[in-house]
C-alpha cells in the first residue's frame, strides 16, 4: 500500500477524536452500553436464516465472501460496513454475504459460533470469510471450528485490523483515536462468559493455525491492536500458512471502512 494517507484519511484522522463512539474510551461507558446494547441497521432485502437477520449484496455474482462485520461483540451491523460491502460487491463482482450475528449483552461467543456455522455451511464450498476488527477475529475462530467439524472450509481468510488475542497482554500501547484497552477489556470479558480468554474460539492467535487456509490482513499502523496484527501473521507463517500483511502507513483502525481513496485501492487489490 502506498505510504501516505488521502486528503480524505488525513481529515478523518484529525476529526475522529470529536466523533469517537464513547463506549470504546473508558470502561465505565462500556459497562453502560452493556446493560443498554445496540441495534442493527439493517437494509431492506434482508432475509432470517437460522433465527438472525441475513443480508446478500450481489445474488446474481458466483464467487462469495462471507462477512463478519465487528464492533466489540456488542456493536451492530451499520451502515459503514454496508457501504464497504456494497462496494466491495460492485466493484470486484463478487456476492457478499452478512449475517448480523448474536452479539453483547444477550449472546456469547457459544451462540454465535453456532448460528455462524449452520449458515456457512449452507453457502458454496471454498466461499472466502472476511472480518474487520471483532469480526475478523471470529472469521479465524470460524474456519478452526469448520476444520475441527468437519465442515469444508473457506479458500481464503481476508482480516482487516483482526482482534485475535483479547487477552491483550502484548500490546505495546493501550490506547488509539477510537478505542482503548480498558473498554475493550469489559467486552472481552462480557463475551467470553466466564471462559479462559486463551480459548482459541475467543483468541484463535492460541489455537491450531496449521489448519488455517491462505491468509491476508490489513492494519493500520497507527492502531493499537497493530503490534498484536503483525505477530499474528508471523505465527502464520511459522505454521507453514501462505499469509501475506498490508500495514495502512499512517492508518487508523478500521480504516478500510472509511470512503477514502485507502478503502479503494484494497478493495482493487484483493486476492479473491
Amino acid at each position: 500500500m502506498k505510504r501516505h494517507r488521502s486528503l480524505g484519511m488525513w481529515l478523518i484522522s484529525k476529526l475522529m477524536p470529536l466523533f469517537r463512539f464513547k463506549a470504546m474510551q473508558s470502561r465505565d461507558e462500556a459497562l453502560r452500553l452493556l446493560s443498554d446494547g445496540t441495534t442493527p441497521e439493517l437494509p431492506e432485502g434482508w432475509k432470517m436464516e437460522h433465527g438472525i437477520p441475513v443480508y446478500t449484496i450481489g445474488e446474481q455474482y458466483g464467487d462469495g465472501i462471507f462477512y463478519i462485520h465487528g464492533g466489540a461483540f456488542v456493536v451492530q451491523l451499520d451502515k459503514s460496513h454496508i457501504d464497504f460491502c456494497t462496494r466491495l460487491s460492485q466493484c470486484r463482482k463478487v456476492r457478499v454475504t452478512i449475517p448480523v450475528y448474536p452479539l453483547l449483552p444477550k449472546h456469547t461467543f457459544k451462540e454465535t459460533y453456532n448460528v455462524l456455522t449452520d449458515i456457512y455451511s449452507q453457502l458454496p464450498s471454498g466461499t472466502i470469510i472476511m472480518g474487520d476488527s471483532a469480526g475478523a477475529g471470529i472469521a479465524v475462530g470460524l474456519a478452526m471450528h469448520l476444520e475441527q467439524i468437519g465442515i469444508p472450509g473457506p479458500k481464503r481468510l481476508v482480516l482487516f485490523s483482526p482482534w485475535i488475542d483479547l487477552t491483550m497482554s502484548r500490546l505495546e500501547k493501550d490506547h488509539d483515536c477510537m478505542c482503548r484497552k480498558e473498554a475493550l477489556e469489559v467486552f472481552a470479558a462480557a463475551w467470553a462468559a466466564g471462559a479462559d480468554l486463551k480459548d482459541w474460539r475467543l483468541s484463535p492467535v492460541y489455537g491450531n493455525l496449521s489448519s488455517l487456509p491462505n491468509t491476508v490482513i490489513y492494519s493500520g499502523t497507527e492502531e493499537m491492536l497493530y503490534e498484536d496484527a503483525s505477530k499474528f501473521h508471523e505465527r502464520l507463517l511459522d505454521a507453514g500458512i501462505d499469509s501475506k500483511f498490508r500495514p495502512g502507513y499512517g492508518m487508523p483502525h478500521d480504516f478500510v471502512l472509511f470512503p477514502t481513496s485507502e478503502r479503494d485501492d484494497v478493495i482493487r487489490e484483493l486476492e479473491l
